[in-house]
């Protein structure tokens, strides 16, 4: 599953000059939306655990803020030229998944 390859080379360790968006800790914690997207787009709706969603509903908020500060944080280090590499590292790997 390539959105699983492309997630996992984005955590810590680094994969070759890309950058770091998710630490284990932020990767650990994005996991159960991951999941829950998956149930959800391949309509496995009737399986739907209230009360586990109701776990993530109450940690949504500070999960988002945690992945947007870590987000913008990768965003503004690419503004870097050094870091333009990464870039075409970036644009080469979606070229060969297609």
């Amino acid at each position: 599953m390539w959105h699983v390859e492309l997630f996992e080379r984005f955590q810590d360790p680094p994969f070759g000059s890309l950058p770091t968006l998710f630490d284990k800790v932020l990767a650990d914690r994005l996991a159960p939306y991951r999941k829950f997207r998956h149930v959800v787009f391949h309509g496995y709706g009737f399986q739907l655990d209230w009360s586990r969603m109701l776990d993530g509903m109450k940690n949504i908020e500070e999960v988002y803020e945690d992945f947007s500060k870590s987000v913008s944080h990768s965003v503004d280090s690419l503004k870097d030229p050094s870091s333009r590499f990464a870039v075409r590292t970036l644009i080469s790997f979606f070229d060969s998944s297609l």
